[in-house]
């Protein structure tokens, strides 16, 4: 039967049929990893679906037995293992993993583009589930980390059972049947499932992979056109949101260009749709756009400020002004060239202690101003994105906003 050798039962004739049946199920379930799969669901990786796998990226990820596993002991810089047979738009995405040690470090990629032989796009493009020791079950979508509220032990060498949702812009993280981690996004709403390989000590094992399609077909909902090229407020605002926070939430020493005009032009555009709009539902939309724009540019210029006002106290002595006195200190006689050496060489020890010292106390990292702004900064997206949230309800209320059907939000 299926490959199970026979097995000659010893029950009476009355129970015949029942012990049949508990020693094929009791058998069967030695012989695979994969349990039932539960309805709805289509299996991805398990003992017998073990096709339709691709890896990119350094080091490698060993399949046996219908278990996928990463490789530390190689010390890859990172790889990516995915499902390349179709892509996903809605869904919930169910699986079982097992880390090596508290530090071993993998991850899961929702939503992701074709590769293409580059791994890194994974991590630019898509959305990570975070697998490393307490911080896992942490939405990564670079260069912003959103750790769980309450991260949940995960003890190495135990399976866990990890659940992924994804409708709309939404994602909730499940682990062990709690909820640990829930964003809306802004990213592509359709792509590609896959398995991360880092680096780390100890590998990660992942098992009964299997997902279930929420979408209507299998794709992401395709706006109908009803004649007007005017495009909705949250289909102009979405090609803005993720280079605008990008730049807002850089490290604040370093200097990214603002999308500013851009963000300026489109909340013109917007204020000019919101007086021509047709009904106050449609006006609510406009003016929910306009929102979010202003927060866009709100958000911007409280960077520049809070980077000024960094730099403003991370000002210390120059080296040059010590230089300068080595320079010209006069020096004559037979041995002016020893001890000038000896001088000089103790001077740049003074002013290299004297510079260390000064960046301590009042370097750019280290000001209140920066400090303030990451504690900030953490809240800034939520708000970005509730807003952006709000419009898009408001749009799927309202079927025909500035003469286009929008995407119903799921």
């Amino acid at each position: 039967m299926n490959g199970i050798p026979s097995i000659h039962l010893m029950f009476p004739p009355s129970k015949s049929i029942l012990g049949a049946l508990l020693v094929i199920l009791t058998y069967g379930a030695l012989l695979s990893h994969s349990p039932a799969v539960e309805p709805g669901y289509t299996p991805l990786l398990d003992r017998e679906h073990t096709n339709g796998w691709k890896y990119v990226g350094d080091g490698a990820m060993k399949v046996e037995d219908g278990v996928a596993s990463t490789s530390a002991n190689m010390k890859p810089e990172s790889g990516l293992y995915w499902y390349q047979k179709r892509t996903f738009a809605d869904f919930t995405l169910r699986l079982e993993f097992n880390v090596d040690t508290d530090t071993s470090n993998s991850g899961i990629y929702v939503r992701i583009p074709d590769p293409k032989g580059d791994y890194k796009v994974a991590g630019a493009k898509g959305y990570e589930i975070d697998i490393y020791g307490g911080k896992t079950g942490s939405i990564i979508f670079l260069p912003v980390r959103l750790r769980p509220a309450k991260p949940v032990p995960v003890a190495p060498g135990k399976w866990q059972e990890m659940e992924v949702t994804a409708v709309g812009q939404k994602y909730t993280v499940k682990l062990n049947g709690q909820v640990i981690n829930e964003y809306l996004g802004n990213r592509a709403l359709s792509g590609y499932i896959g398995l991360e390989t880092w680096h780390g000590e100890g590998d990660v094992h992942f098992r009964n992979v299997r997902i279930k399609d929420l979408s209507d077909s299998g794709g992401p909902a395709v706006a109908a056109n009803s004649g007007s090229p005017t495009p909705s407020p949250s289909t102009q605002i979405e090609p803005l949101l993720e280079p605008c926070l990008d730049a807002i939430l850089a490290p604040l020493e370093k200097d990214p260009g603002m999308p500013r005009i851009a963000v300026e032009k489109l909340r013109a555009s917007l204020g000019g749709g919101a007086v021509k709009a047709k009904t106050p539902s449609q006006k609510q939309i406009y003016q929910s756009g306009i929102a979010v724009c202003e927060a866009l540019t709100t958000a911007m210029d409280e960077r520049a400020q809070a980077r000024a006002a960094a730099m403003a106290s991370a000002q210390v002595p120059s080296p040059s002004n010590g230089a300068s006195i080595v320079n010209t200190m006069p020096l004559r006689g037979r041995d002016a060239g020893h001890a000038g050496d000896a001088i000089r060489g103790k001077q740049r020890d003074e002013r290299n202690y004297a510079d260390d010292k000064a960046w301590a106390a009042s370097g750019f990292m280290e000001s209140s101003a920066y400090k303030a702004w990451v504690a900030k900064s953490a809240s800034l997206r939520e708000n970005v994105m509730g807003l952006y949230g709000k419009l898009v309800k408001l749009e799927a209320a309202e079927p025909d906003t500035a003469g286009t059907a929008t995407p119903s939000a799921k």
